[in-house]
């Protein structure tokens, strides 16, 4: 789980932070900047990084569904609105002992077994 945490953690790091600088910084940049080109280049660097953000933001999902396994059943289970496929029900295998043998019974298996007990 540990894993998980950072890996969310760095992926909206990296996605959120040059965004919320740019949006910090731009009302003071646009406020002393001289020239056109450098409040343009501030624009064009925020839609960069606001794309960024939402492709981690989609990023996100993938992580959690390819590394917790709690996740997927759950994620899974809202996907199928609470529709569960019945899971393929393999039965037990029978014991069947005697005083010096012991012979294991199975539906699946075609003959019976018999093993020598030393």
């Amino acid at each position: 789980m540990t894993k998980l945490i950072l890996y969310l953690s760095l992926t909206f790091f990296v996605g959120e932070f040059p965004v919320a600088m740019l949006y910090i910084l731009n009302p003071i940049l646009e406020t002393y900047s001289n020239g056109l080109g450098f409040y343009t280049a501030m624009i064009i660097a925020q839609l960069l990084f606001s794309i960024v953000l939402r492709a981690t933001s989609a990023i996100h999902f993938l992580i959690c569904f390819l590394m917790s396994s709690q996740y997927r059943t759950t994620a899974t289970s809202v996907i199928l609105c609470g529709y569960t496929p019945k899971q393929k029900i393999v039965p037990p295998v029978q014991s069947i002992q005697s005083s010096n043998t012991s012979t294991v019974f199975s539906k699946n298996a075609s003959p019976p077994v018999t093993r020598t007990q030393f």
